[in-house]
This record gives C-alpha cells, structure tokens and sequence, in this order.
C-alpha cells in the first residue's frame, strides 16, 4: 500500500506538518492516524477496511486521497513537485506511476515543451534510484521518448 510506504519514509517532523495541516475528511485523517501511528508495522488491508467499514476500493481511494494531501503539504511548490517528492523518498514505483500520469495529461493538452522536459527529468532521475529497484527497461523507454520529441 503507497500510502503505507510513504510513511514509512517520513520523519517525524513531516508526520507532525502533515497533522498540522491536513484538511480532509476525518475518516482520511483517522485512517493516517492508524497507519502513522505504527508505520514499521502497518495494518493490512482486510482490518482497515473492518474498522473504517468500507470495501478495498474505497481504502485504496482514500490512501490515495492522503497521499496526494501528504505531497501537497510536503513538496515544494515546482514543476513535477511529485516526482521530486517522490525521487527524494526513494520510492520507485510511485515515482513511474506519476511520471506516467503527467504524460498523459501533458499530451491530452498538446503540450510538448512540457513533455520533453518531462521526459528529460524523468530519464535523468530514474537512474539515481538504487539498482535494487530500478527497472532499466522503463528507464530505457522514457530515454526513448525524450530522444523521439
């Protein structure tokens, strides 16, 4: 779980601003509550959705809800402050699903100045993960692309 992973890589200083400036619902903030409070040990899935009485998909929906509020609140104000966010935390798998998923907006808005610099940072980026969990066939492809534009 993304969510769960993420707090495993805060501090406690980024927990605390996280509480301090959250602004979702309070089922979000208890569900951060529950996971934060132990994040070496997090809850499974099947007892979160048991506590807060909601289905997988509304979990996944509201750790993704969180997550996007953690990097709200942490990140800086920049160009692909999410994948910097996410660069800066190590975590690999939710860094290529963000770069993905500028990609597709940046081409549904025909933006391709935008796209090429999008490209270039996430080539040159992917490669300062650790080799244990960098995938040099996406890294291949993205390199690709920003050749191709």
């Amino acid at each position: 779980m993304l969510l769960a992973n993420l707090v495993r890589t805060l501090s406690t200083e980024e927990i605390q601003k996280i509480r301090k400036e959250f602004q979702l619902s309070e089922r979000s903030r208890m569900l951060f509550e529950r996971i934060a409070s132990d994040p070496t040990e997090p809850p499974d899935s099947d007892s979160l959705t048991k506590a807060f009485r909601i289905s997988k998909e509304n979990l996944y929906r509201l750790c993704s809800e969180i997550v996007d509020e953690a990097i709200r609140i942490l990140a800086k104000r920049e160009e692909f402050a999410s994948l910097k966010f996410y660069l800066d935390k190590f975590l690999f798998r939710p860094f290529i699903t963000e770069l993905r998923r500028l990609e597709k907006q940046l081409l549904r808005e025909n933006n391709s100045e935008s796209l090429e610099r999008l490209y270039e940072f996430g080539f040159k980026n992917s490669m300062a993960f650790p080799v244990s969990v960098l995938d040099l066939k996406i890294t291949e492809e993205i390199g690709m692309k920003w050749i191709r534009i």
